[in-house]
């Protein structure tokens, strides 16, 4: 009876941990994109999806798509934000078929149509001259108002 009670204690604070660590971690992802964008809006009422993330392994290295949504009003006129498209060299990164599958294919990054991006370079990107990426892109669909976050270490 002793062991099965201490298995119970076990089992319930790992899965106490686990559901805290999955919170948390949706709250690190809207602070990030909240501070990285600079943008005006309550955490708190952002619902984040993870589309795609292969970070893990190795520490800073991956790529991550989130779809964030519950954002009532937000005004965009920082002139960080531009109106799309996008730049020759991001929609190709994006959308061109290397080696038979896009970016966006693999990580399922839809093409938006109408809204606003937003570019911040965390490193020395280069497209012209890849030899790493590290930034942050978001891509907000105007129309279905709902926020892309797109961000890449290599």
């Amino acid at each position: 009876m002793n062991n099965r009670c201490y298995f119970v204690v076990v089992i319930s604070l790992v899965l106490i941990v686990t559901i805290f660590s999955y919170c948390n971690k949706n709250d690190n992802v809207a602070e990030e994109f909240i501070n990285t964008f600079n943008l005006d809006i309550d955490s708190d009422k952002l619902k984040i999806s993870t589309i795609y993330n292969d970070y893990g392994g190795v520490p800073y290295e991956g790529q991550a798509l989130y779809k964030l949504e519950g954002i009532e009003e937000i005004e965009l006129e920082n002139e960080d934000w531009l109106e799309l498209p996008l730049t020759a060299e991001l929609s190709e990164f994006l959308y061109k078929d290397n080696d038979g599958v896009s970016v966006a294919k693999k990580i399922n990054f839809p093409e938006i149509e109408e809204g606003k991006w937003c570019f911040v370079d965390r490193g020395k990107t280069d497209f012209t001259n890849p030899s790493a990426y590290n930034f942050s892109l978001c891509l907000y669909d105007e129309v279905n108002n709902i926020f892309y976050y797109y961000k890449i270490d290599t």
